[in-house]
């Protein structure tokens, strides 16, 4: 991914995290509370998912999942989801952003956002 891709994926993500930022305050969440994030991403290969899901590994995240992704249109792409616990408020970090998007862009792969569950009394 050139220079230009990965800032405009992290500019992407940032737009969308402030969407995400303004739906889960409306719903009563407390951002600053350590909870279960999946992290989301798209690999183009076996190869790639692989590699992609040890240094996910080696920096903390538990790797969810990591399984083809069953795609018609690109049969050799594969599916990592990886879980780690944090708030809200470092998951959208604009540096913690960046850093998910250069380390998949590492492995030719990309970043695909994040989600949790909403455990609301």
């Amino acid at each position: 991914m050139l220079e230009v891709e990965i800032q405009a994926s992290i500019k992407g993500h940032q737009k969308r995290n402030t969407e995400l930022m303004k739906r889960l305050r409306a719903k009563g969440a407390i951002l600053g509370e350590p909870r279960s994030i999946d992290l989301h991403f798209w690999a183009p290969s076996q190869k790639h998912a692989a590699l992609l899901s040890r240094a996910l590994y080696e920096r903390g995240f538990l790797v969810l999942v990591l399984a083809p992704a069953n795609s018609k249109e690109d049969p050799k792409r594969w599916n990592i989801e990886a879980g780690v616990r944090q708030s809200i408020n470092i998951t959208i970090r604009k540096e913690f952003v960046e850093g998910m998007v250069r380390m998949a862009s590492d492995f030719s792969s990309e970043f695909d956002g994040w989600g949790t569950s909403l455990d609301l009394q």
